[in-house]
């Protein structure tokens, strides 16, 4: 099976105590969060971080370790569906016949168009988010609480944190990526201590490779049920989420896993497809709840109190069994 590179021992033996450090703009403590490990699950560490290259790479090896035929490069144009399957015409002009399509191609999905063509598509959250790969200066997660801007560190190896900053946005206007460091660096004018030498590092160019990013935050939580016939919806494609809890692509997995075991359970796919959405519904409504909350309360620079709160509340439902 496949394993995950650049992820030392002693790197997981520090996750395994783990805590998330809440800090003001100015560096003081405000708060030391412990997380803990899922029910059922203390021989594991209570989270991970991971750069999602590296986790699609760890996926996608063992997609292909499971004997799946995998085609990229290319999309569909067209599906037609009757009693016993779908058929899909694919942008380099083959066709396929099968019993069920999964569509799984997030936010802005083409495949929700066959299943929920009423929906109006995704809703600007009224942030932004900045993130960059940097040197790994503290053991554990750190955030700092800005005005309106939330900036914090993230290990994602031994030796690497991702640097992530929240910023209150008025549209989801275009921003040169050309532009991005420059702007990721103003963010942080704010903020001491390390987020304060990452920045004036982000402002020389030092940083070796950093990777800066920028996308407008937007999300939505459709109603189910999440399927027409024998065509069904996952993850971002009806329930995306902000990533305030960082747990959009562990909801979304845990999705793959319901609808998996409901289609090896029941006898009947209409059956299957309803208990699918039934029995993840109400975790993955509290992920993206909780999640539109907590940036509610960064955009207004309101009670951290609240906003610790809601975090804990969530991460405490989550780990239990579903």
């Amino acid at each position: 099976m496949p394993t995950m590179p650049d992820w030392s021992r002693a790197a997981v033996r520090q996750m395994r105590a783990a805590s998330r450090l809440y800090r003001y703009a100015d560096g003081r403590v405000a708060r030391t969060v412990p997380m803990i490990a899922a029910a059922g699950a203390d021989d594991l560490p209570p989270a991970g971080g991971i750069l999602r290259p590296v986790l699609a790479d760890i996926l996608g090896r063992a997609t292909l370790h499971a004997g799946a035929t995998v085609r990229l490069g290319m999309s569909f144009t067209s599906m037609e569906q009757d009693a016993d399957g779908v058929d899909v015409a694919f942008t380099d002009g083959s066709r396929g016949r099968y019993d069920l399509a999964i569509g799984a191609d997030g936010v802005n999905s083409k495949v929700r168009a066959w299943v929920k063509p009423e929906f109006p598509g995704p809703k600007f959250s009224g942030q932004g988010s900045w993130r960059a790969v940097v040197p790994r200066l503290r053991e554990n997660s750190v955030i700092c609480m800005g005005r309106t801007t939330k900036a914090g560190m993230n290990p994602i190896s031994a030796t690497e944190c991702y640097l992530f900053v929240l910023d209150k946005r008025a549209g989801m206007d275009f921003i040169d990526p050309a532009d991005w460091p420059a702007q990721l660096a103003g963010l942080l004018d704010e903020f001491g201590g390390e987020l304060g030498q990452l920045r004036e590092q982000i402002r020389a160019g030092t940083l070796p490779n950093p990777r800066v990013l920028y996308r407008p935050l937007a999300g939505h939580m459709i109603a189910g049920p999440w399927h027409k016939g024998r065509i069904v919806l996952l993850g971002d494609t009806v329930h995306a989420t902000t990533p305030h809890l960082a747990s959009g692509a562990g909801i979304a997995i845990e999705g793959a896993l319901v609808l998996a075991e409901e289609l090896g359970r029941r006898h009947s796919l209409e059956g299957a497809l309803l208990a699918y959405a039934g029995r993840h519904y109400d975790r993955a409504q509290l992920v993206v709840t909780a999640s539109g909350r907590m940036g509610q309360i960064e955009q207004e620079g309101g009670s951290l109190e609240e906003h610790t709160r809601v975090m804990l509340h969530a991460q405490e439902a989550l780990r239990a069994p579903l």
